[in-house]
């Protein structure tokens, strides 16, 4: 494998990231490259450093967009190079001391796309002014798309492991469903038919099996209990989301469209169960009772507040169903059960059924009371 490719293994995006930095300077034989990390709230703070001399200065460096030459490469959205970084005019002044300061003259940037956009600025630099060139870029270039293609590879590990996780639960989770309902079921035949029993012994003998079957009930929950975990802290909340309609898609082998809008915010743990419980509950009766070819599944940050809703085709809706009307939850059920924990959190959690369309919405505060 090749020193440029090795840029691809890492098991850490700062593994990857700080690879590709010492590729960089190895490669293309210049005195100095480094890499600016997106923080998502400030900007892309200088992460990897090679060959600079003042790495604490360096490290305090924060790039913003519109800001130096990394702030135009991400305003416009591909590579560039200066002759003289201290000297130019067409970037702002905000990082010049610090580059002086370590005596950088040429420097070259290009962006690192990663699973969610621009994941880094991947920079090259000399200590005497050049002209890099077109070449000198191309190269560049190519030690960035290595460093994207591992971030990419990463982030699908780790996503394929998640899903494993989550079909683990969702195994557990039906086998609970059907083993406890079936046992459930066996309990209310047996105290139906005791009711009308007037034989002392065959009551008792009636009694002893709800008692046993009871306790088959128990023990199955109990061992489910113990094999289901809490989502792992490491598992981002998203990550679970989409992994949750993945499930939903492959053990359906219907199709699902996810659509976000707003910026995610911080929510409460409570408010994260909630709506991963909801997704996947609106998910499975979109499969029972719709018998849906296509679900959209949209999620929206909106200031304090985010949203879910799916909407499922219903391609046997009959031809004189109301053409729009608010669905009745039926006590008891998983969404009605869904409604009063999202009352709870002080939310709201509507179903309406449309000609040809299901939609089910929840809204609730990100930081929700009690939650």
């Amino acid at each position: 494998m090749g020193r440029l490719a090795s840029v691809a293994i890492g098991d850490t995006p700062d593994e990857i990231i700080s690879a590709a930095v010492q590729a960089s300077r190895e490669h293309l034989g210049i005195d100095a490259a480094f890499a600016a990390v997106d923080t998502s709230a400030d900007g892309y703070a200088m992460s990897a450093l090679a060959g600079v001399n003042n790495e604490r200065i360096f490290r305090q460096l924060v790039v913003q967009s519109g800001r130096g030459l990394g702030g135009r490469v991400l305003v416009e959205g591909h590579p560039m190079w200066l002759p003289s970084y201290p000297a130019a005019d067409n970037i702002s002044d905000h990082y010049k001391p610090i580059l002086a300061a370590d005596r950088l003259q040429a420097v070259a940037c290009v962006p690192v796309v990663g699973p969610d956009g621009y994941v880094c600025l991947l920079y090259a630099a000399s200590r005497a002014e050049e002209n890099f060139g077109d070449r000198f870029l191309a190269e560049l270039e190519r030690i960035g798309d290595y460093t994207s293609v591992g971030l990419h590879s990463l982030a699908s590990r780790k996503q394929e492991l998640e899903l494993e996780r989550l079909r683990d639960r969702e195994r557990i989770a039906t086998r609970v469903h059907d083993s406890v309902a079936q046992l459930l079921f066996g309990i209310g035949v047996l105290a139906r038919q005791s009711r009308e029993e007037v034989n002392p012994d065959v009551l008792t003998e009636r009694m002893a099996e709800i008692e046993a079957t009871s306790a088959d009930a128990r023990r199955e929950l109990r061992e489910a209990l113990s094999s289901l975990s809490q989502f792992p802290e490491e598992v981002s909340f998203l990550a679970v989301f989409d992994a949750e309609v993945r499930v939903w898609q492959r053990s359906t082998g219907r199709q699902a469209y996810i659509t976000r809008s707003g910026e995610p915010c911080v929510m409460a743990p409570a408010v994260e169960e909630l709506l991963i419980d909801t997704l996947r509950e609106g998910l499975r009766n979109a499969d029972k009772h719709t018998r849906a070819g296509l679900a959209v599944v949209h999620l929206g940050f909106e200031q304090d507040r985010v949203v879910l809703a799916i909407q499922t085709e219903r391609p046997n809706a009959y031809a004189g169903e109301t053409a729009d009307r608010a669905a009745v939850l039926v006590p008891g059920s998983g969404l009605w059960a869904l409604r009063e924990r999202v009352r709870r959190l002080r939310g709201e959690l509507e179903l309406a059924i449309r000609e040809e369309l299901a939609a089910l919405r929840v809204e609730l505060p990100a930081a929700a009371a009690g939650a």
